[in-house]
């Protein structure tokens, strides 16, 4: 059941990422601002963008059906990975979001923003590191019924 809810969850978040991407896509301008340092400017292109992060997305999303064809039988690490990629989704809708909202003409302050960014990475930090624990916990403290 819990295999089911998380492929439900993961089909949702990549669902997300694509309708995120593309209206990230209908409003940036010709050339995309991805990175600042200081006064320098990293610009891409809109087309280079779009592709680039499609393919990242396409890429990622991918290793669940190569995770499951490989562990097929192992049930609890297929439910896990399914959830590790959901949120690594939505790290992807957030700086789509995030990159569009920098690319707009409207005025943009990023410190109002950085909780969401953050958020995000902490929450995939905290689900990678997930599995280490349950398989700890499975391992000492859970016993094998007879």
């Amino acid at each position: 059941m819990a295999l089911r809810f998380s492929k439900g969850v993961w089909f949702i978040s990549i669902s997300s990422v694509l309708a995120a991407l593309l209206f990230a896509y209908a409003n940036l301008p010709e050339e995309v601002l991805v990175s600042q340092q200081g006064t320098d400017f990293l610009y891409v292109d809109r087309e280079g963008f779009f592709y680039g992060s499609l393919g990242v997305v396409t890429i990622i999303n991918s290793l669940v059906f190569i995770l499951s064809a490989i562990f097929n039988k192992d049930i609890p690490l297929r439910t896990w990975f399914n959830g590790l990629i959901s949120v690594l989704n939505i790290f992807f809708i957030i700086s789509f979001l995030l990159i569009n909202a920098i690319n707009s003409t409207e005025r943009f302050e990023l410190e109002r923003t950085a909780f969401l960014i953050y958020g995000s990475i902490i929450l995939i930090a905290v689900w990678a590191i997930s599995w280490p624990i349950y398989l700890l916990v499975r391992k000492f403290w859970i016993k094998p019924a007879a």
